[in-house]
């Protein structure tokens, strides 16, 4: 089995958030480029930090079954002792490329809050590669 990672490469000719993202949780992976909403990262770190058994967090504003997509969200949600971070990719412009995947991580409280200061940290100056392996 693999081992699950979260990574983000700035795409460095823009100065902006556009990025490629690639999450795997260990027996599949999926990658796309786009622009990361900043506020939305800083969403998933606040529910990730947040240690309230019925915490939830969804930055999801489109639905696996809308056409003309091309978007990523996050849900952060508590599974028992565990934090889930869902990772949902969607591209449908393209039909020949087009594609649709929910990953889930499981974390444990401790890999959450570690996982949620190491994402603080790159939010405050995405400059650099941010990658987080269990």
């Amino acid at each position: 089995m693999l081992t699950p990672f979260f990574l983000i490469e700035p795409d460095y000719s823009d100065p902006d958030t556009y990025c490629f993202i690639t999450v795997s949780n260990g027996c599949c992976k999926g990658s796309m480029a786009i622009y990361l909403e900043m506020g939305v990262l800083l969403g998933v770190v606040n529910a990730l930090r947040d240690n309230d058994a019925g915490g939830t967090y969804s930055s999801r504003t489109f639905d696996l079954a809308d056409k003309d997509v091309t978007n990523i969200g996050f849900d952060v949600f508590s599974l028992g002792s565990k934090k889930i971070l869902r990772t949902t990719l969607v591209n449908t412009y393209d039909e020949t490329l087009s594609f649709r995947c929910e990953i889930d991580i499981p974390l444990t409280l401790e890999e959450s809050t570690e996982f949620a200061e190491d994402l603080n940290q790159w939010v405050k100056n995405p400059a650099y590669q941010f990658i987080w392996k269990k």
